[in-house]
């Protein structure tokens, strides 16, 4: 596995880590090449190799590096990730004889010359697929793990934000996520709580249209947790307001948690959520009504999200995840 990002942990490094991860456990011989800080990530006993991705596809030293690797290794399938590692697969097919690549596509895109040439193209989603424009691939929804213990509420809530009715959202502080557009779906909403969890470059402007908005004291931010996951479980509804994603692993943990959740009508969750759990993208009117309805009948959602779960809890599991691009392999070694 190739990602060939700078730093950084977010849902696309996490994704590769828990495959290769998964791949080691079966018995695949595998390798994941990326960042120091990827890496740490990654259980010790999973095979890697470090390379320093803040230099340019195009700087020698990047590809030197990368060849050294890959001759070393001298894998069967170099599979890379994001565009990035899609081209960067490329240019190294010549560098081992008999290797061949495998590409996959993690959010919609505009350029996509990356994934054209390669012996197979993954996407993880169908709008991600629609994105290639005619470029041949395979749908493999991304998976996760399935929590095998229960969540433990986190003892550290303010008294204040704790009871009532409390929705839920984390992910990076990024335009994609669409925070701007959840607090101004709040603010009319004066007996709803928002506990946003998460870090990122607009932190500052969430937090002061918070204010502006008249609601910092219905809104709490913990900052980056570690335990996210488990601290949404003590909220009455998720809310995932994205203007864009690949397919949204905050979706697939929520839905392995087995909390109710409201989407946008982004990548991967068009795909699985019912009409009455979604939203259009930037609707913000459309996000409140359906909040609002959700917190005033919340058995309604979760009798709706049931199917969900149940869809969730076997085809957005790692171990799917790994079945399923574990044929492509195989279609590409036999073609």
């Amino acid at each position: 596995h190739l990602v060939a990002t700078p730093g950084g942990w977010g849902g696309l490094e996490r994704v590769v880590c828990e495959m290769a991860t998964e791949q080691h456990r079966r018995g695949d011989q595998v390798m994941l090449v990326a960042s120091e800080e990827v890496l740490s990530h990654l259980p010790e006993e999973v095979p890697r190799a470090a390379v320093d991705f803040r230099r340019s596809r195009w700087d020698p030293r990047l590809l030197r590096s990368l060849t050294a690797v890959v001759r070393e290794a001298k894998p069967e399938i170099l599979h890379g990730h994001a565009n990035k590692g899609a081209r960067l697969a490329r240019r190294l097919r010549r560098k081992v004889r008999g290797m061949r690549t495998v590409a996959t596509i993690h959010n919609t895109k505009k350029h996509v010359k990356p994934f054209a040439g390669q012996d197979a193209v993954i996407a993880v989603s169908r709008k991600a697929g629609e994105s290639l424009g005619g470029i041949p691939h395979t749908v493999v929804w991304n998976g996760l793990p399935v929590p095998d213990d229960p969540a433990v509420l986190p003892d550290d809530v303010p008294e204040q934000f704790r009871g009532g009715k409390v929705v839920g959202a984390y992910a990076r502080f990024v335009t994609a996520k669409g925070f701007d557009l959840l607090l101004e779906a709040l603010a009319p909403l004066e007996d709803v709580t928002l506990w946003l969890a998460g870090d990122g470059p607009l932190r500052p402007e969430l937090e002061a249209q918070a204010r502006q908005l008249g609601m910092a004291d219905r809104v709490w931010f913990p900052g980056f947790r570690r335990d996210a996951e488990e601290l949404m479980t003590g909220t009455s509804l998720f809310v995932l307001p994205s203007r864009h994603e690949g397919f949204p692993h905050t979706l697939i943990e929520m839905l392995h948690r087995r909390v109710p959740v409201l989407a946008a009508r982004v990548a991967g969750a068009e795909e699985i959520k019912p009409e009455g759990a979604s939203f259009e993208i930037g609707d913000v009117e459309g996000m409140r009504e359906r909040i609002r309805d959700a917190l005033a009948h919340p058995e309604g959602l979760r009798s709706m999200m049931l199917p969900v779960f149940e869809l969730a809890a076997t085809k957005l599991t790692v171990a799917n995840c790994c079945e399923e691009t574990a044929a492509v392999y195989r279609r590409v070694l036999a073609g």
